[in-house]
C-alpha cells in the first residue's frame, strides 16, 4: 500500500514539476494551486488507478 501511495505521489509530483519548468512568457505562467487541484480532480476521474490512491497524499 505504501508503495502505491509513493508511486501516485511521484506521478503527480512529476506532472507538477513539468508544468513549472515549461512555462514561458509566450505561454504565460504555470498553473497555480487551484488550477492544479482542478487538474488532479479531473485526472482522478479519468484514471481509476490514480483515484484508488489517497487524494491527500497526491495533493
Amino acid at each position: 500500500m505504501l508503495e502505491d501511495h509513493c508511486g501516485h505521489a511521484r506521478y503527480v509530483w512529476n506532472l507538477a514539476a513539468e508544468q513549472q519548468s515549461s512555462w514561458n512568457l509566450r505561454r504565460g505562467p504555470a498553473p497555480g494551486y487551484n488550477e492544479q487541484s482542478r487538474q488532479l480532480t479531473e485526472a482522478r476521474r479519468e484514471n481509476p488507478w490514480l483515484a484508488a490512491g489517497s487524494h491527500i497524499v497526491q495533493q
